[in-house]
């Protein structure tokens, strides 16, 4: 697999079992423990996809898109919220900010890779 995939999450035990996860299955990958964190990433890095958590310290999921969407190179990225909030209203402010798509954690990995571009 070629597809970058820049995994957002101030949880680090579940950041870096997803990182290594996927690097078994041939992404390539790279963990960033805030928001502020990914966005000093994205030119560096280039991801494809971003899996990113709503709830964390210093930039939150929602306002960390939200920047992201700001680009003028938005396109390129395909954002993945994951996040244990699954009611209408945080639903609504996901796609909102910009997330392609989203899923409830804890999430399988079946479920997570169909959702890959």
């Amino acid at each position: 697999m070629s597809c970058r995939v820049l995994i957002v999450d101030d949880n680090k035990d579940a950041a870096d079992m997803l990182d290594l996860l996927l690097q078994s299955l041939g992404y390539t990958t790279a963990v960033a423990y805030h928001g502020r964190a990914a966005l000093d990433q994205l030119d560096f890095f280039q991801p494809r996809v971003i899996l990113l958590d709503m709830n964390m310290p210093i930039l939150n999921g929602y306002d960390t898109a939200s920047a992201i969407r700001a680009r003028a190179d938005s396109w390129k990225f395909h954002i993945i919220a994951l996040s244990a909030y699954d009611d209408p209203i945080s639903i609504a402010k996901m796609t909102e900010v910009g997330c392609n798509a989203r899923l409830t954690k804890p999430a399988s990995t079946e479920s997570l890779l169909a959702l890959f571009p």
